[in-house]
């Protein structure tokens, strides 16, 4: 944004004042957009909402075609009240409250599962309100994803998800398909934010869609959505060095591509940027 619009705003408004550059969080939304659709034409972006969640903000990427990642009530009904649907809304946090639960059912949301026991809690509310929850399950690949420590969460001791590895995600697969109030539509990661570097990203990729491969063939579940989550960088400084959203999405879409002959069907891919959406469109005067 020019640095004399910005003067003139700070005269005229006072400071301290932010602003936001619609045109720059448009052209960063479509950036992301095109670069995996142009790979992969079955692919929807969900906007974290945690990264900012001014109201003018989520209308203009509702506009936009951005869903809505949420961790909140207060951001479910943030994205219904920018006219957003429930199955365009997907739920995530690791310590649900009933009323959240309930919130999100009531609003046809898709509640993300943190856990086996969140399983067996959200089949609960749903038959008492004679519904069927529509469920995906974070799960957690236990990768590093080489960014700070703080804000690492796919890590083998993070308190983010099921654990791949150990066979409890699996586990939670076969408990969720028994339960007659849960429908499963998809799987979830998320490996950290800010991550500067392709291979975390890869190999997320293809330690999640190996397991969806499994779950087809030995659960005979198929899944709507694969939702890789977010967490792809910015530059801070001009000597910062990222790959280009058009090479994190090469990377990222050429190994999910590489699974789809064997799993026999195409799942939508699910992404979740935040910080790569406005991380650079915001001024503080």
């Amino acid at each position: 944004m020019d640095s004399k619009i910005l003067e003139l705003i700070a005269k005229d408004y006072g400071t301290p004042t932010y602003v936001y550059d619609e045109s720059k969080i448009r052209e960063n939304f479509r950036s992301f957009r095109d670069a995996f659709k142009s790979r992969y034409e079955k692919v929807k972006i969900f906007y974290a909402y945690k990264a900012n969640s001014n109201l003018v903000i989520l209308k203009i990427l509702a506009r936009e075609g951005a869903k809505a990642d949420t961790v909140s009530i207060g951001e479910i009904l943030a994205a219904l009240k920018v006219g957003l649907r429930g199955e365009d809304i997907i739920f995530t946090n690791n310590a649900k409250t009933e009323e959240e639960i309930e919130i999100a059912l009531k609003n046809d949301v898709i509640i993300n599962a943190d856990s086996i026991q969140e399983l067996y809690d959200i089949n609960s509310i749903a038959r008492r309100y004679s519904k069927k929850a529509k469920i995906s399950i974070r799960v957690n690949p236990s990768i590093d994803a080489k960014t700070n420590p703080k804000i690492a969460t796919g890590l083998k001791e993070s308190k983010f998800g099921i654990h791949l590895d150990s066979g409890d995600a699996f586990k939670a697969y076969r408990i969720a398909k028994e339960l007659d109030n849960l429908e499963i539509v998809g799987i979830h990661t998320h490996i950290g934010s800010q991550i500067t570097s392709k291979e975390p990203f890869i190999e997320a990729t293809e330690k999640l869609m190996a397991f969806v491969e499994k779950l087809k063939k030995n659960l005979n579940i198929e899944l709507s959505f694969v939702n890789l989550g977010g967490g792809i960088g910015i530059k801070y400084r001009d000597d910062d060095e990222i790959p280009s959203i058009e090479e994190f999405a090469e990377a990222i879409v050429s190994k999910f591509k590489e699974f789809l002959p064997k799993l026999g069907y195409e799942p939508e891919l699910w992404l979740e940027p935040g910080r790569y959406i406005v991380g650079n469109a915001g001024y503080l005067l």
